[in-house]
């Protein structure tokens, strides 16, 4: 027996009045549920929504904020799930609360040792003060090209100064 699963995920601000008033019923049935107003004003802070649904009855269904870097939304820094059954995880209990970051004036070295550690091939830099505020990210990327224009320097110096001989 073959079970008709649809997901989709779209743009928050494409949500029909229909589809809040579903979600609030999904997530009435949990203990930290949202009713429509709320769910209709957040329409416009969240970014994406995926839907699970099968046979159209709305199963379940997760909301995420993405920073932008460039106006590419690029990090996500917020999710919140809702699902149906006793099965179902919150995303935010699957997620990681230690998140790993790197500071603006932390060494390369020391934002590299963190990747290591953690296996992972990118990294928020934010603000010290702020750890909420994100200014860029450090990506696999970012890092060879640093070595590739230090390995470049460090050729030029070894070359020595260029010495042109007269001729008379």
């Amino acid at each position: 027996m073959a079970i008709d699963i649809e997901v989709a995920t779209k743009d928050c601000t494409a949500l029909t009045d229909a589809e809040l008033a579903e979600m609030a019923d999904l997530s009435a049935e949990e203990r930290s549920g949202w009713e429509v107003g709320f769910l209709s004003k957040q329409r416009e802070e969240w970014v994406l929504v995926t839907q699970v649904r099968e046979q159209g009855r709305l199963l379940g269904y997760a909301l995420a904020t993405l920073e932008r870097i460039g106006g590419t939304p690029s990090l996500l820094i917020g999710v919140a799930a809702f699902g149906r059954g006793r099965s179902a995880t919150p995303a935010l209990d699957a997620a990681s609360a230690d998140v790993a970051v790197a500071y603006p004036d932390e060494t390369l070295q020391e934002a590299i040792a963190k990747m290591l550690k953690r296996n992972i091939g990118r990294l928020p830099v934010v603000e010290r003060a702020n750890a909420r505020k994100v200014i860029g990210y450090l990506g696999r990327a970012d890092i060879l090209g640093a070595r590739l224009r230090l390995q470049e320097e460090e050729e030029l110096r070894e070359q020595g100064p260029i010495i042109r001989s007269r001729t008379g």
